[in-house]
């Protein structure tokens, strides 16, 4: 089981779980479950690039106040609903629906009330931790059928919720900074899940330069983070591990030295580490089968 999960604080009216809903079960006198609002229900899962059937957590007039244990979440409302994002330093921002937002350990989401639609629609990238009743997740709670035992949600239930198959981002071995650097790679550095830690190197020939000054603060915010300019879901991971390498000069000598300093820290740290980092049977094997790929097509 996920180790991720909603505290419920408060209730609200009616808090369920719905899906597409089963519409397949009269012949044994089960009623029509499902999302009342099918299109915001899809929309929602949309929005956190779920697949459209996935399980939501549905809410009517007054929502839920839920808090997150253990984790961090990509989310958004649907609906016309009234809600707040209560950070755990207690800052307070007023939500929008049909946007994102992430939530980290300890942080709330308040669903006040909806206002000219009666239900509201709360996902999760990644989905709720839930078992099928009948092939559907929603409760239905006049048959007392589906998660929860059928019923809707109470003060102190848990909402548990998946656990991602793609936690963890691709590694990040090289790339540049600057006006012209790949967005993508900015991307990892900033908000991936992949723990790193980073070299940037630049030189002081022009201080007045984009990439010096480029250099002096991406070092900045992947150390230090950044919030007081940044709205909530442009929040950076920062605590990253970082060299600042500002050269003299850029010539042979220069880069020569520091690619052997960079040879030293290999060796040094494969000796603590009692494994060979220049072995290349890696290499080899490529290199194998390419020489026979060619000689077999004649090449």
């Amino acid at each position: 089981m996920s180790n991720s999960y909603f505290e419920i604080i408060r209730s609200g009216v009616n808090t369920t779980i719905q899906d597409r809903g089963r519409n397949h079960m009269y012949y044994v006198g089960i009623t029509v479950s499902g999302a009342i609002d099918q299109r915001n229900y899809k929309l929602s899962n949309k929005l956190v690039g779920n697949n459209l059937d996935e399980a939501v957590i549905e809410f009517a007039y007054q929502g839920p106040l839920l808090k997150l244990k253990n984790g961090k979440i990509n989310l958004s409302v649907t609906g016309d609903v009234l809600f707040k994002i209560i950070r755990k330093n207690s800052n307070i921002e007023n939500g929008v629906c049909y946007k994102n937002y992430i939530l980290e350990d300890e942080d709330q989401i308040d669903l006040i009330s909806t206002k000219n639609t009666a239900y509201g629609y709360l996902s999760i990238s990644g989905g709720l931790e839930l078992e099928k009743t009948w092939n559907s997740y929603s409760i239905n709670t006049k048959a007392n059928v589906g998660p929860n035992n059928g019923k809707k949600y109470s003060i102190k239930d848990k909402i548990f919720i998946k656990n991602s198959d793609f936690k963890k981002t691709g590694q990040i071995i090289f790339g540049g900074y600057g006006p012209t650097a790949q967005h993508s790679y900015f991307q990892l550095l900033h908000q991936g899940t992949q723990d790193i830690c980073a070299d940037i190197i630049a030189s002081k020939e022009d201080l007045k330069s984009l990439a010096y000054a480029q250099a002096i603060t991406q070092a900045k915010i992947l150390s230090d983070g950044a919030d007081d300019l940044l709205k909530a879901q442009e929040k950076i991971n920062g605590n990253i591990p970082l060299n600042l390498f500002l050269l003299n000069k850029i010539d042979a000598y220069t880069l020569g030295y520091l690619i052997a300093t960079w040879e030293h820290r290999t060796y040094i740290t494969a000796a603590m580490l009692q494994i060979n980092p220049y072995d290349q049977y890696g290499v080899s094997a490529g290199k194998i089968y390419t020489k026979k790929y060619l000689q077999d097509n004649g090449a």
